[in-house]
């Protein structure tokens, strides 16, 4: 009986912990190892443990503020709100959250290895620079030709903001960036508001870029630089109907002339709208597909090209140091691409492979 009772005693809870409730008051206490069991020991549990871990917090976190408090005197007691900002102050600095060292910009006048150059820069660790990522914010309209020198800074100055509070998903990234060519008119200004800004200017030769473009605007239906010419290829029926991805972006072209845009086509000619790769018939032309107007881009496309150029390359004599100008074929070279990892700061990082974003959607 004795056994038992002895048994049924050490099994009981004993309020000053399981060291003695193992041999009654005969034994020795084990020295507690921590403060956590040494409260335990107390009879204190977890629920009281975090209880005490808060109090000690925003009692750090008043001192830390240089609160006092005196007999008699009238005390400066923090609001909730201003304590709450300064613990997720605190636990955003306990993170590593911080702004990116650099802000890369990337320009071309597009169908150049814009999207291949944001995704190689991605691949390495610490880096995310994005492709045409707030078109619905700048495509408002041919800004350097069309607005005020206060709208542009506005506009750029609202770029710079997202780059100011990274969210959570980029609060490690050591650079951050999107490439598009419709950055083109902010460009000296992020320049001139930021000293992490770093642009890279993509070119490709000026019948690569108007083959590959009018692949592209025939392939989507779209005519970017007249509105008219546009509802002209679709037909009025068919313009209404639906919208095509690359609608979005034709306020961000110039819009030219007809002398320029409205050139009608002969026989023969490459640069035209004909969406089902052929000229006209019957068929097309009643089902509304394609207009009865084919005309020829070349003069738009290649009138464009020069003026994107024209603004872009002085750029690079202007900000040495902070602009480089690459051709489209660089992005197949390895070490050269490695070069302008380092020129971006990333030191020990490192471009392992070629990209050719397009190569899994082709379209010129």
């Amino acid at each position: 009986c004795g056994g038992v009772a002895g048994g049924a005693r050490r099994r009981e809870r004993h309020p000053l912990g399981p060291s003695w409730a193992a041999g009654g008051s005969r034994a020795v206490a084990k020295k507690p190892r921590n403060v956590s069991e040494t409260l335990q020991g107390a009879g204190l549990r977890w629920p009281a443990l975090i209880a005490l871990g808060t109090l000690a917090t925003f009692v750090a976190l008043a001192s830390s503020a240089n609160v006092q408090v005196h007999a008699g005197d009238e005390a400066e007691i923090p609001s909730a709100a201003s304590v709450v900002s300064k613990v997720s102050r605190v636990s955003r600095e306990s993170r590593g959250i911080r702004k990116p060292r650099i802000i890369v910009v990337g320009l071309g006048s597009g169908r150049c290895g814009t999207l291949s150059l944001s995704e190689m820069l991605s691949t390495i660790g610490g880096v995310r620079v994005t492709h045409e990522d707030d078109h619905r914010l700048l495509c408002k309209q041919w800004l350097w030709m069309e607005t005020s020198e206060e709208e542009r800074n506005e506009t750029a100055k609202e770029i710079l903001l997202k780059y100011q509070k990274p969210g959570p998903f980029d609060a490690n990234r050591t650079v951050l960036g999107d490439v598009a060519f419709y950055h083109l008119p902010y460009a000296e200004l992020l320049l001139k508001y930021d000293d992490r800004v770093r642009i890279i200017i993509l070119k490709r030769d000026k019948i690569g870029y108007m083959t590959s473009a009018n692949r592209w605007f025939d392939a989507t239906e779209s005519y970017p630089f007249s509105h008219k010419v546009q509802r002209d290829i679709r037909g009025e029926s068919a313009a209404t109907r639906y919208v095509t991805a690359a609608d979005h972006f034709v306020a961000c072209y110039p819009k030219y002339p007809p002398s320029v845009v409205e050139v009608p086509a002969q026989e023969g000619d490459v640069w035209v709208n004909r969406t089902s790769r052929a000229w006209p018939t019957e068929k097309s032309l009643h089902q509304g597909r394609l207009s009865k107007k084919i005309y020829n881009f070349s003069r738009a496309y290649e009138r464009f090209w020069e003026e994107y150029y024209e603004e872009a390359e002085p750029l690079v004599a202007r900000y040495p140091g902070r602009v480089r100008l690459l051709r489209m074929e660089d992005l197949n070279n390895l070490g050269l691409m490695n070069e302008v990892v380092r020129w971006l700061g990333l030191l020990d990082a490192k471009v392992r492979s070629v990209i050719h974003a397009h190569k899994r959607r082709p379209r010129g």
